[in-house]
């Protein structure tokens, strides 16, 4: 068995202190990214994130796709570090150029908002849909709040409720919320209360105090309705 393999194997097996010592006698980029992760998730001792961020820079420099996303999400998010958007988005670029749909996604986040790059919401739809080509779920969320606010291409509620739809199947709670709404109003879909309730009830269930309020207010409106 070579190293990478038993490195592997005794990452299954929850030797996580073998494991790093053979991903480090490898010290390729995907040995790199594995003890980011290691030490991100603090498997096998406390996570330290500075540490991983340093092996995550390691393996990106060296082109590898994951890493390079996750240090986009650490300087997006100012994790160890300061919030730094720019960076983000050229450590989202990289990995963009190398069909990663995470960083497809989060790159159109903040051509979107015009953080860190110049606002552009063309480029931003062209991202989520590269994003949602590859199914990432986010994406078809993304594309749908877009299409519902006509940002970036021509409002299209019709078109934004399939976007949700996808999502919303695939456990997104946002998605379930919004569609509910667009059930529940009527737009871009035919009114339908049974629909209405259904994904409501669904973002609830999974935690979502705007759904609830949401099933209230619909609730009322049709003991009022039926009460006039």
């Amino acid at each position: 068995m070579d190293k990478a393999k038993e490195a592997s194997a005794a990452y299954r097996r929850g030797d996580y202190g073998s494991a790093e010592r053979l991903w480090r006698e490898i010290d390729d980029p995907e040995s790199q990214y594995q003890i980011a992760m290691l030490y991100a998730h603090g498997f096998g001792r406390d996570a330290d994130v500075a540490e991983a961020r340093d092996w995550f820079t390691k393996a990106a420099e060296a082109g590898h796709s994951d890493a390079c996303y996750s240090l986009g999400v650490y300087y997006a998010d100012g994790v160890g570090t300061d919030v730094d958007k720019a960076e983000a988005a050229y450590w989202y670029q990289k990995a963009s150029a190398k069909g990663h749909p995470g960083a497809y996604n989060n790159l159109a986040g903040l051509y979107e908002a015009g953080e860190g790059v110049t606002r552009d919401y063309l480029k931003a739809v062209d991202l989520y849909g590269k994003a949602a080509d590859k199914g990432f779920v986010p994406a078809f969320f993304n594309l749908g709040l877009m299409c519902d606010r006509g940002v970036g291409m021509p409002q299209d509620q019709k078109r934004a409720a399939k976007f949700y739809e996808v999502a919303a199947e695939n456990g997104l709670i946002e998605a379930m919320f919004n569609l509910g709404l667009l059930y529940s109003c009527g737009e871009g879909v035919p009114f339908d209360v049974d629909k209405a309730r259904y994904w409501l009830n669904k973002a609830a269930e999974l935690g979502s105090q705007q759904a609830k309020a949401s099933i209230v207010k619909l609730d009322q409106s049709i003991a009022k309705t039926r009460a006039g």
